[in-house]
């Protein structure tokens, strides 16, 4: 918040240098010193290169933190709407087209979560997925998840 708090000052003092040439009806965050638009290909090369000093692994640009941070918000299981409104959309239906890719976490911790509710449970602990093999994100086979399933439950009906 101190980084954000110093920008803001820095932002005002170029705003009162500009006088009314500053073009604060856009309302920009992050701008060039006169109010206008960065332009992107240039913010993302400045972003890389400072994640390349950082040493901090490459995802993809500034772009790419807006949708980490949407992603990891819902599968924390932050309410959309609350998303929605962090990330400045006019509704939730375009968080939940641009955003919300229901990945296999969302989607176990959702089965798991109905079944613990259907088997009686009302406070359903959620699980962590198994490991598989190929990437930390693949979405494990059916068979695995059978055999997790069986796991995670001693009192569940065995799959057939």
């Amino acid at each position: 918040m101190r980084v954000l708090r110093e920008h803001r000052a820095a932002q005002e003092f170029e705003r009162r240098s500009w006088g009314p040439a500053y073009r604060s009806d856009l309302d920009l965050v992050f701008c060039r010193p006169e109010g206008t638009p960065e332009d992107p290909d240039s913010v993302t090369h400045r972003f890389e290169r400072a994640v390349g000093r950082a040493g901090a692994k490459a995802i993809g640009g500034p772009h790419a933190l807006r949708h980490t941070h949407a992603t990891l918000l819902l599968e924390a299981g932050v309410d959309i709407t609350v998303v929605s409104r962090r990330l400045g959309h006019a509704n939730v239906k375009i968080t939940a087209e641009r955003y919300t890719h229901v990945t296999a976490r969302l989607q176990y911790d959702a089965a798991e979560r109905f079944s613990a509710l259907v088997d009686g449970n009302r406070d359903p602990v959620v699980i962590p997925l198994p490991e598989t093999a190929d990437s930390e994100h693949a979405e494990p086979t059916w068979f695995e998840f059978r055999i997790w399933l069986r796991s995670t439950d001693s009192n569940r009906e065995p799959c057939g």
